[in-house]
């Protein structure tokens, strides 16, 4: 998919927060390939391309994975890596905070950088019992400009449990207790 932008919204993706801006002229362009297998596995790649009018740019790529060990148990994971040249727009998003350890400033104003993002899991879902652990880690660099990943300088871990009930009455057809707990912290880096 593609698609030129007259009035490309940028964000800046940052260890707390994120900051928005509005550039000129942009061309995006979005590729994401897959192939499953019969068993429900499936493997793939994606590759995002932002160039923006009066120069910089913005490129992400990557492959990802799903195994299924069994009907209901899976892993999966996802690495990619991003190259960005911001566009020389200091007036828009200007601030006077950095980024990665201070060596970048979150102004647009013609820096080059590069990062990554790594995500991995392990999931099954039984008739009875589920449970998912997962986790993701983001460097410092790594940016998105197509916008699906808002935050940089992360690493998550997440755990969710649940125990799923099919009680014999006519008014609740089922109900699960679960758990779930997480951490969501800067990368020490």
């Amino acid at each position: 998919i593609s698609a030129y932008d007259r009035q490309t919204q940028v964000i800046v993706p940052l260890e707390e927060r994120s900051l928005f801006g509005i550039t000129g002229k942009s061309l995006t362009n979005i590729l994401r390939i897959r192939h499953a297998f019969s068993d429900g596995s499936n493997v793939g790649g994606l590759l995002t391309d932002r160039q923006y009018d009066g120069g910089g740019y913005s490129i992400t790529g990557g492959a990802d994975a799903l195994y299924r060990f069994w009907d209901n148990v899976q892993v999966e994971g996802q690495l990619l890596v991003s190259t960005t040249r911001e566009a020389f727009q200091p007036n828009v998003c200007e601030s006077n905070l950095t980024f990665d350890h201070g060596n970048f400033t979150a102004t647009l104003d013609g820096e080059k950088f590069n990062g990554y993002a790594l995500y991995t899991g392990v999931k099954q879902y039984g008739r009875h019992f589920m449970f998912e652990l997962q986790g993701a880690k983001m460097s410092p660099g790594f940016r998105a400009e197509t916008g699906f990943e808002p935050r940089a300088n992360q690493q998550k871990i997440t755990y969710w449990s649940a125990y799923k009930m099919y009680p014999n009455g006519k008014v609740v057809e089922d109900w699960q207790p679960g758990f779930s707990a997480g951490r969501n912290s800067r990368r020490i880096s």
